[in-house]
C-alpha cells in the first residue's frame, strides 16, 4: 500500500453538482494508492500487530485523501468519523440519495434535450450524463 504524500488534484467536493465527477477520481485515485480496499472495507482492520500497523497508516492516508480533496464545507459529513470507510459512506449517503424530485429533474432535462450539432460522441455522453 502506498505512503505517498501526494494529495488528489482535482476539484474538491463542493456538493451534489460535482459529487458524480469527484467520487469517479476519488475511487481512481483511492484506488491507484491501494486505498480504496480499506475505504470500501474489502479489507477489513486485522488483528495481527504489524498487519494492524500497516491497516492503520493507510486508513489514515484514505482520510487524509478525502480531507483534502473535500470543500471546508463538506467537513461536517465526515469530522466525527474515526475510519476512511465511515467519511466514505457518510458522503455517499449524503450524496447518491436518489429521490423523487431528483428523478423528475432527471426526466424533464432528458425530455428537453436537443443534439447541438457537436460530435456523436459528445451527444452520447452528455445523454448518459444526464443520470
Amino acid at each position: 500500500m502506498s505512503n505517498s504524500t501526494h494529495m488528489p488534484q482535482f476539484d474538491k467536493l463542493t456538493g451534489s453538482d460535482n459529487f458524480p465527477m469527484w467520487k469517479l477520481q476519488m475511487t481512481a485515485y483511492l484506488s491507484v494508492h491501494k486505498l480504496m480496499v480499506v475505504v470500501d472495507r474489502t479489507v477489513q482492520r486485522p488483528e495481527e500487530q504489524k498487519a494492524k500497523e500497516q491497516w492503520d497508516v493507510n486508513n489514515a492516508l484514505a482520510k487524509l485523501a478525502i480531507l483534502t480533496a473535500i470543500d471546508a464545507g463538506q467537513h461536517e459529513y465526515v469530522c466525527s468519523a474515526k475510519t476512511s470507510a465511515v467519511m466514505w459512506t457518510n458522503l455517499l449517503a449524503v450524496y447518491e440519495r436518489v429521490d423523487s424530485m431528483r428523478k423528475i429533474n432527471v426526466l424533464r432535462e432528458y425530455h428537453r434535450y436537443t443534439f447541438d450539432g457537436s460530435t456523436i460522441a459528445k451527444h452520447i455522453a452528455r445523454v448518459e450524463n444526464l443520470a
